[in-house]
């Protein structure tokens, strides 16, 4: 089965209740082949390309997060 993701924007959720971001770089995401745990952060990719990142306890985050992308994210 091809896969028709592409891979045009970054799509974030937010689980307020859990404070866990999801971020992905794929609509509908794709299932990874590596990830790799740092700390509060999984990074995920598929063949060699980051495909996305899941932020555990984001708040504690989200200030910086907001500083290193020139305050665009909210």
């Amino acid at each position: 089965m091809a896969e028709e993701s592409r891979m045009r924007e970054t799509f974030i959720d937010y689980d307020e209740e859990n404070d866990i971001v999801y971020i992905n770089f794929h609509h509908p995401p794709l299932e990874a082949g590596i990830t790799v745990t740092k700390g509060d952060f999984i990074f995920r990719s598929k063949r060699g390309e980051p495909i996305g990142v899941t932020i555990m306890n984001f708040s504690r985050y989200a200030e910086v997060i907001r500083l290193l992308s020139g305050g665009k994210v909210k």
